[in-house]
């Protein structure tokens, strides 16, 4: 016996997919900062899957900010399926922004701490060599 059509169960919600990268670079003009960064926004994505609309849910920095909708406003998506048919949704998106990494090697290379080195005064007017001096005589 098969089950009646109408009685199959509740419909499930399909979450749209992007169809490009959903990825967002790097403000060119950022201020430098320590601690990440985190943008979050709500995004209307229509029936077409296109993006209908874009809302900060957090506020940062302006041009943190301003990099995520923007971006965000050039995402297209495969549209959101409920019962079969296309439908518009609301999705969350958050964006993490870490110090770039040229910042962080450019700390690493001049700060003696996170080197593990130990500086030393040369001889003789020679440029400071790290500690311990070799064991070869110079």
């Amino acid at each position: 016996m098969r089950p009646c059509p109408r009685h199959r169960g509740p419909a499930a919600l399909e979450p749209p997919q992007p169809l490009v990268p959903t990825t967002v670079p790097y403000p060119v003009d950022a201020p430098a900062h320590d601690a990440p960064i985190v943008v979050r926004i709500k995004i209307s994505v229509a029936a077409d899957g296109t993006v209908h609309k874009v809302e900060l849910l957090s506020h940062s920095l302006p041009v943190f900010d301003d990099a995520v909708v923007k971006a965000a406003q050039a995402f297209t998506f495969q549209p959101a399926r409920y019962g079969g048919q296309p439908v518009p949704v609301e999705i969350t998106f958050t964006q993490p922004f870490n110090r770039p990494a040229a910042a962080r090697a450019h700390r690493r290379c001049w700060s003696s701490a996170d080197l593990g080195v130990a500086w030393s005064v040369g001889r003789d007017g020679d440029p400071p060599a790290p500690w311990p001096a070799p064991p070869w005589p110079r």
